[in-house]
């Protein structure tokens, strides 16, 4: 499972995410998953359509977050170039202590980027 578990925005950036799910929708042994609420969540679902590849979950309880975090194989970190350095997700912490990998896309030369150099798989903003 490739989870994102977070807020869903507009400086999120799922353009390579979804991008990503359509590339991969003939793989039966790849599912998105897609945890949170936010502005931006029901045009992603729209765009998303029929993927039979992505699913969406509300906000997972806090009593599940540990858990939860550690179903994944793979965790996404997106962000918009714009946004490329606001804060770090807080999610971050539960990411690295879960010690699966994640993919990060991020401007290059961003404290984002050097701050999880070596802990993640680092690829181009909406690059899927």
């Amino acid at each position: 499972m490739i989870l994102y578990s977070r807020t869903i925005g507009a400086k999120q950036g799922f353009d390579g995410l979804i991008d990503a799910a359509r590339r991969l929708s003939r793989r039966v042994d790849i599912e998105f998953l897609i945890a949170g609420e936010g502005l931006a969540k029901k045009d992603l679902a729209a765009r998303a359509g029929r993927l039979p590849d992505v699913r969406f979950l509300p906000f997972q309880p806090c009593a599940w977050l540990s858990d939860f975090l550690w179903l994944a194989k793979i965790h996404i970190w997106s962000q918009v170039v714009d946004g490329a350095d606001l804060v770090l997700p807080s999610k971050l912490g539960g990411i690295l202590a879960s010690e699966c990998r994640f993919v990060i896309a991020p401007a290059l030369g961003t404290e984002r980027a050097d701050f999880v150099e070596g802990a993640a798989t680092i690829v181009p903003p909406a690059d899927a």
